[in-house]
């Protein structure tokens, strides 16, 4: 059992229904409604039990009530109206209306510091478990028109988002707040084009982030002083352009680049509840503030009769960007505003051996880098908080009939070593794991057989390797499962 929740000792149910009708001139029409629900409930048979990492004993569960808590719970509600037609302007439009509501209460945990108060029950005792709740409803519009003003292979895309999203966090069984109630409002026209121009394809476009940020004043927990907090609204504008092109150098070659800005909001719940000195305000925490991207991708590709070959390079950096560290104190996450930069190369490959084999391979290499301080120079490199390590893969198809067909693949982490002689050294051993999968066409359906982990290798999970809290977690064994489809 994760420290944090997970898919042990619960039970699952999930519904999803869709129902749509073509109408008007031509079916040019088309009106659909979905909705889905699911639910994961846990069982609360078991508590989890923390592992010792001097003598290698993972974390594990044993029989028994979670202290006094409430079982964990993970409920997800979503329902949309979709609108579609293709005649307007010479053009197609497109319009989707939806709400979405979630409910997630973790698993309890007793003696966490952050979450003790003296004034509830002596140090060290409280048990308490946080229960997150997120109404969330928008609309997506788009326009598209191929040959724009009657030039061939010109299209433009256009549209705008509108989305309200209310979200707050409470320790459950205490009734207080961790993270204030907080609503984001957003409003986001775009614009792109794309032009085929014989072997090139060009695109640019740009959006438009208009956003705004609105958090009620709240007090902080006894662990981080009781301070009041001022409420207040932040502003997030943004204009994020964006450029590239493809270029088919040859029937079988093609190069390509892009630029283009990325826009996002932190993890705004760890500033808030992590506030701890008198006299801060919302407006006040820069912790708060958007994390915009710089990205640049260039890449080669290759594909013919006997396979394929492709690789990416691509660079992202932002002066004010998000990484994860841990907390000395309580072994949690905390986040750092600075400058980091990311670069990154992924290799891939497909060679067909015959007419009912084949074998694919992947090689990603991700580097990251930010400041060892609040300012300097980027010097510090970034774990696994924010980085996974080298990974290398591969797999061999076998279509052994038309009806069916064996894929056994492997996956392997590589071993690493950052920040040597520093405080931030990090150091992860890597793994291999192999899987098996197979499936098989009847007239009665589809069977499917799955093996993860095929030869059932124990491992320590590489976020594990680092010492964080409660997060001591060996992967998972081998894990079988079959699955028979009926499609009508």
């Amino acid at each position: 059992m994760n420290a944090s929740g997970s898919l042990q000792d619960t039970t699952g149910r999930n519904i999803f229904v869709k129902v749509g009708h073509d109408f008007g001139a031509g079916k040019t029409q088309r009106i659909e409604a979905q909705a889905s629900k699911f639910r994961l409930d846990g069982k609360a048979g078991y508590v989890y039990q923390e592992g010792n990492r001097a003598r290698g004993l993972t974390d594990t569960s044993v029989p028994g009530r979670p202290f006094e808590g409430m079982a964990e719970f993970n409920d997800f509600r979503q329902y949309a109206l979709n609108y579609t037609n293709s005649e307007v302007f010479g053009g197609t439009l497109s319009a989707q209306a939806y709400r979405a509501s979630q409910a997630m209460r973790f698993v309890a945990e007793k003696g966490g510091a952050d979450k003790q108060d003296p004034l509830i029950a002596p140090l060290g005792t409280l048990t308490d478990q946080s229960e997150v709740n997120s109404q969330k409803r928008g609309l997506r519009t788009g326009w598209s028109r191929p040959d724009l003003a009657g030039v061939e292979g010109l299209e433009l895309r256009a549209g705008i988002d509108v989305v309200r999203d209310e979200t707050e966090q409470k320790l459950a069984l205490t009734n207080r707040t961790w993270v204030p109630p907080m609503v984001y409002t957003s409003t986001a026209p775009f614009a792109q084009l794309s032009w085929d121009v014989g072997p090139v394809t060009l695109a640019a476009g740009i959006r438009r982030e208009s956003g705004e940020l609105s958090v009620d004043s709240y007090r902080t927990t006894y662990y981080n002083n009781r301070v009041l907090v001022e409420g207040g609204e932040l502003d997030y504008q943004a204009n994020l352009p964006n450029v590239g092109a493809v270029w088919k150098i040859a029937p079988e070659w093609s190069v390509y680049g892009s630029y283009g800005k990325g826009f996002s909001l932190p993890n705004v719940g760890i500033p808030l509840r992590n506030v701890n000195k008198p006299g801060q305000t919302v407006s006040g925490i820069l912790d708060l503030q958007a994390v915009i991207v710089d990205n640049k991708e260039v890449g080669l590709n290759w594909r013919g009769r006997q396979g394929s070959f492709g690789v990416s390079a691509y660079r992202s950096y932002s002066d004010f960007g998000v990484s994860l560290s841990i907390d000395p104190l309580t072994n949690d996450f905390i986040m750092r505003r600075q400058p980091v930069r990311i670069e990154g190369l992924e290799l891939t490959a497909e060679y067909i051996v015959s007419r009912t084999l084949r074998a694919n391979a992947l090689y990603s290499r991700i580097r990251g880098k930010t400041v060892s301080r609040d300012a300097g120079p980027l010097d510090t490199e970034m774990g696994i908080a924010n980085i996974n390590p080298d990974k290398i893969g591969g797999s061999l198809l076998w279509q052994f009939s038309e009806a069916g067909n064996v894929r056994i693949g492997f996956t392997s982490l590589q071993d690493r070593e950052i920040n040597v002689g520093k405080s931030s050294q990090e150091k992860t051993k890597g793994y291999t794991l192999f899987d098996l999968n197979g499936s098989y066409r009847t007239r009665y359906g589809d069977l499917t057989l799955g093996v993860e982990n095929l030869f059932n290798k124990f491992y320590i999970l590489t976020s594990s390797q680092i010492p964080a809290f409660q997060n001591y977690a060996a992967g998972r064994g081998r894990s079988v499962s079959l699955t028979h489809s009926i499609k009508f």
